[in-house]
């Protein structure tokens, strides 16, 4: 997987991400928590799915709703491997 930062300030921070199923995650994420987040493609013809999140301090918002992914998919996995071994 491959991030490219497109804009980094204290309020507001853009990435970019080869596919777009990560940044959706987040975005959902980020709105539960009621952050201003979007996600869009910028072109057809361009590769790449950006986030955007807007905030106080954006990167650590950002960085929180990682952890919520992260663990909402350890929690997943766990679920996933035990119902396999039935």
């Amino acid at each position: 997987m491959e991030i490219k930062v497109i804009e980094k300030k204290k309020n507001r921070v853009e990435f970019e991400f080869e596919n777009k199923e990560l940044p959706e995650v987040l975005r959902a994420v980020l709105a539960e928590r009621e952050i201003d987040a979007y996600t869009y493609g910028p072109h057809p013809l361009i590769h790449g799915h950006r986030l955007g999140v807007e905030a106080n301090d954006a990167a650590k918002e950002l960085k929180k709703a990682s952890g919520i992914v992260r663990k909402d998919w350890g929690e997943f996995e766990e679920l996933l491997m035990k119902e396999l071994k039935k």
